[in-house]
């Protein structure tokens, strides 16, 4: 047999050994494209509700430094701190959907949470003195921006409702501030202090939603979002009459049985104060949400 012979048949032989295989490979082919076509594709959550955050050592910092100066020495306190508790949450995600239930979302939220107190101070510790009132506002706020990345799954798919589940880890671009100011009655004499520090966090989070369909693009949705995530090493610009304190750092610290919070570039004395450390400001609470669902492919 000539040379050329047998390199047809080889040929031919190799054709029928490799058209099985480019067969499956054809069909495994047209299965991806079955399964990215039943996939329900992109679609688009805008929300927006009220979140409730924990607060951590910034409450209880604030709280006792009201507390502590109730103790008799000559002051009297009419008033009482109000914690940082509850604020807006709005934000939207974008979701991947990879199969008709299971879908990946990429988020970006901001939520707030702030309150004001006031409190009355009368001052008469030297008898031999007129009582020196005054009046101070304190002003703490908390705000965090989340970066998510999170797994969408509906639990139950009835006709025009879906149940759902989520859960995913985020990062937390947060920002504490606080204002305290002094103002005494009758005089001219006051005092502003204003701090803002920023931190970034690693948090987690699980929901709980509903889907009710509007039409065959848009959906309302109603959800539960439980958050896990704390502030840490809070630092930034104090000013105090003019005065600048750069990368001043929130501590936390005890005084007696007395919590307390101090802002300053370096640590408290520990001969006067107990258990000191950096403080911390906790995400950690619950959001419920209402908002719309838009599909931008099916």
């Amino acid at each position: 047999m000539s040379l050329r012979k047998r390199v047809f048949c080889l040929l031919q032989l190799a054709f029928f050994l490799l058209l099985p295989g480019v067969a499956t490979a054809k069909q495994d082919a047209q299965n991806i494209r079955g399964i990215r076509l039943s996939a329900h594709g992109l679609s688009l959550k805008l929300y927006g509700g009220i979140s409730g955050i924990a607060g951590g050592d910034l409450n209880k910092g604030l709280e006792g430094l009201i507390d502590v100066l109730n103790v008799p020495h000559g002051i009297a306190v009419t008033g009482k701190y109000n914690p940082v508790r509850f604020g807006p949450d709005f934000g939207g995600e974008l979701i991947f959907s990879l199969t008709s239930r299971l879908g990946i979302g990429l988020g970006i939220g901001y939520l707030q949470a702030r309150k004001e107190s006031t409190i009355e101070i009368a001052d008469s510790e030297n008898y031999m003195e007129p009582t020196h009132f005054y009046t101070r506002i304190l002003s703490p706020r908390v705000e965090a921006v989340p970066l998510t990345l999170g797994v969408l799954y509906d639990i139950w798919k009835g006709g025009r409702f879906n149940l759902e589940v989520s859960s995913g880890i985020g990062l937390y671009l947060g920002k504490v501030g606080l204002g305290d100011s002094w103002t005494e009655k009758g005089s001219s004499l006051s005092d502003q202090t204003t701090w803002e520090g920023t931190s970034q966090a690693i948090g987690f989070h699980v929901g709980l939603g509903m889907e009710i369909s509007l039409s065959q693009s848009t959906s309302l949705i109603v959800d539960v979002l439980g958050r896990y995530g704390r502030l840490r090493n809070i630092k930034g610009d104090l000013r105090e009459n003019g005065a600048t304190t750069k990368n001043a750092v929130l501590w936390y610290c005890e005084q007696g049985a007395y919590p307390l919070i101090i802002i300053d570039d370096s640590a408290p004395p520990d001969w006067r104060y107990g258990s000191i450390r950096k403080g911390e400001v906790d995400l950690s609470g619950v959001s419920a949400r209402v908002g719309a669902k838009i599909k931008f492919s099916r």
